[in-house]
């Protein structure tokens, strides 16, 4: 009987110490564990540029979307081959904006790390840099201007007056189907017109003084349309068939009878009309000129940005 209890017990002592080892193994090594091995899938979002893009501004901004079945733990951008870290700006999303960027071309590319090891890579972009500056000289008192590039600082007279400085007192603006003048006058909240490409202005500023319109050229073509009568313009693109008034009275066409320039310096006008070989002046970027003509028409200017 004595041998039996010592039996029995033995075997139960043995089936606790298997039970016990089996639980400890299923702890230390749990049957459902899977590593992850799947890297971050990186996709490149807005408003970063699309590959070959020529920016037209001094920053590129690198924004991109990541998915990862853990967590993210570091994210890359290389930038002609240094590492910047990017900002975990909303959920799933990081960015970084390079700044102050010199004219050249720019690769980059997105590295992201999960907290499992994992590295994920994106595809390599290129980005080309081209800011184009357009400085205007304003001698002082009456000057008539147009934006030979498109400043999108500048979309209001308001903000033409703020780019131009302190010195400007005044901004006009030629309204051609009602033939008259409009004054925007800075800190006066009335008048505020909007600023297009292909229309000129004029500014009144109380000492001579600079501003450089920066920003993409305008769009070519380029189409203006003219009313009957006088419209203040200017010429969008560098339009190599337009260099002369005479070559701009041609392209506007048989409609046209009149190209007027304003003399900034002398504080007048000077006028050409068509067929007449006097005062045949340069045409040039950035400034405006009146034109008259006998019937609504519409001109076209084709080429490359104004560059300074």
């Amino acid at each position: 009987m004595k041998e039996y209890i010592k039996n029995t017990w033995a075997s139960a002592f043995l089936v606790f110490i298997v039970a016990l080892l089996g639980m400890i193994l299923v702890q230390s090594f749990p049957v459902n564990a899977v590593d992850d091995t799947t890297a971050p899938e990186i996709t490149y979002i807005g408003p970063t540029p699309a590959n070959g893009t020529e920016i037209n501004v001094n920053y590129v901004n690198a924004t991109v979307g990541i998915t990862d079945s853990g967590n993210i733990s570091v994210v890359l951008l290389e930038w002609n081959g240094v590492n910047n870290t990017m900002m975990n700006i909303a959920p799933g999303t990081w960015s970084l904006v390079m700044t102050n960027l010199s004219d050249g071309e720019y690769t980059y590319r997105v590295y992201a790390n999960d907290t499992d090891g994992n590295m994920g890579i994106s595809k390599m972009r290129v980005a080309t840099v081209t800011t184009y500056n357009y400085p205007l000289a304003l001698p002082g008192q009456y000057c008539l201007i147009t934006l030979p590039l498109n400043d999108t600082s500048v979309t209001k007279a308001s903000e033409l007056a703020v780019k131009i400085g302190d010195n400007c007192t005044e901004v006009v603006k030629w309204d051609s189907s009602a033939q008259l003048y409009k004054s925007y006058i800075p800190g006066v909240p009335l008048n505020d017109f909007d600023i297009r490409g292909g229309e000129g202005y004029f500014v009144n500023v109380n000492n001579p003084t600079s501003v450089v319109v920066t920003g993409k050229g305008w769009e070519s073509p380029f189409t203006l349309s003219l009313a009957a009568g006088y419209n203040l313009i200017g010429i969008p693109l560098n339009d190599t068939s337009v260099t002369k008034a005479s070559e701009l009275a041609v392209k506007i066409g048989d409609n046209c009878t009149e190209v007027v320039k304003w003399d900034s310096s002398a504080q007048l006008y000077k006028s050409y009309i068509p067929g007449v070989p006097l005062n045949d002046f340069d045409i040039r970027g950035g400034e405006g000129y009146f034109v008259n003509v006998n019937n609504p028409t519409s001109v076209v200017f084709s080429g490359e940005a104004w560059k300074g």
